[in-house]
Formats: structure tokens, C-alpha cells, sequence
């Protein structure tokens, strides 16, 4: 989706199964904690990124761009990551895409700490605080390409209906058009209507 070379591309995949390898060095009491992290046990998570770093810095067959990948994944473009506030300027491409992917993923994952959101509860934070956080740029390619995927896709409502998406508007992907029963439901209009589910 972003036209990388194939090189870039396997950097890249490399640097997604890697970028969260200094969670080995966390504790698991905190790792598994199913309840919100202390101010102390999330400072100790956040080192993660740094420990990450320091264990793939020592090896000269990882690029390093993927090394970077461990430190900076979860910076944000607007200065309010960590481990050093760095600013979209300063974040290698490889990390501002794993971010995306990353946090779409914890979004919409289930967790021993919380339930796990709907893809159109993502695209919501994505299409607006998302658009400062993360790099536009790959936002939008993410958007882009990812929404398509769900047409088709079963769904519940919060009525506790069954449906099918049958559209998801291009400009609004928080709201699909889903079939009911054979009639199509506007969620744009039905403001009281959300999918809880996505099967």
C-alpha cells in the first residue's frame, strides 16, 4: 500500500514481529495485569521500547531501521509517545507504520485488561485524534485500504439484530449501509443503531 521497495517490505515484516521483543524484560505480574497499570508499572512498561533497542543492537544481521522499529513504535507525530517525545520528524517510516498497525491491533484485540473494540470504532479514533497522533500519510493509506475488507462481514447491533455490511461509505467509514433482514439499515441515520460485533 505504500509502494515500498521489496527490501523496505522485509525490514518491515521483520520489524513487526521484532518491535515488541524488550517486553521479554517486563514483569509478568504487570505483563498479565487485568486491571489498569499503576503510574510506576506502566513507567516500567513504557522501558520496553529501550530494552528492545539495546537487545537487537548488538546484532549486525538486523537492519537498522529495524532496530529503531523497538525504540520508536510508539512515538506519536504530535510528541506525546515515549520513550523521548521525539515528534513525527524524527520517527523512521518503518516505526510510523508499525504504530498504526500496532495500535489498530491492541484496538481491536482482546485483552486481559479490556474488551476489545469494533474495526469502526478504530476507524473513528483513526479518522480524528488518529489524524494528529500518527503520520497522516500512513493513516490515510491504512484507512484506505483496510475498510474494503469488512464489506460482506456479519455484524451485530446493539438492538441485538444480525446483519450484513453491504457499504461502507468512503467518507464516512464509521457508518456502513448493513442488511437486516433484507432491509438495508443507514447507520448514519440511525443514530441510535452501532455494531457491538464484527463476526
Amino acid at each position: 500500500w505504500m509502494k515500498l521497495t521489496s527490501t523496505e517490505i522485509e525490514n518491515l515484516i521483520q520489524a513487526g514481529l521484532l518491535h515488541d521483543v524488550g517486553k521479554t524484560k517486563v514483569s509478568l505480574s504487570i505483563l498479565n495485569k487485568e486491571t489498569v497499570l499503576s503510574h510506576e508499572e506502566f513507567a516500567e512498561m513504557k522501558k520496553h521500547t529501550i530494552w528492545g533497542y539495546e537487545m537487537l543492537s548488538d546484532s549486525s544481521e538486523i537492519d537498522e531501521e529495524v532496530k529503531l522499529v523497538a525504540l520508536l513504535h510508539h512515538e506519536r507525530f504530535d510528541r506525546t509517545g515515549y520513550p523521548y517525545q521525539a515528534g513525527g520528524p524524527f520517527i523512521n517510516l518503518p516505526a510510523r507504520i508499525i504504530a498504526v498497525a500496532d495500535v489498530y491491533d491492541a484496538m481491536t484485540s482482546e485483552r486481559v485488561y479490556k474488551k476489545k473494540l469494533t474495526p469502526f470504532e478504530a476507524f473513528d479514533m483513526f479518522s480524528s485524534s488518529g489524524m494528529t497522533m500518527f503520520d497522516p500519510l500512513v493513516t490515510r493509506t491504512f484507512l484506505t485500504n483496510i475498510y474494503p475488507f469488512y464489506i460482506g462481514a456479519s455484524v451485530v447491533l446493539n438492538s441485538g439484530d444480525t446483519g450484513r455490511i453491504v457499504h461502507i461509505p468512503p467518507y464516512d467509514l464509521t457508518d456502513p449501509i448493513v442488511d437486516v433482514n433484507s432491509n438495508l439499515v443507514d447507520l448514519s441515520k440511525e443514530k441510535h443503531l452501532r455494531i457491538t460485533s464484527v463476526g
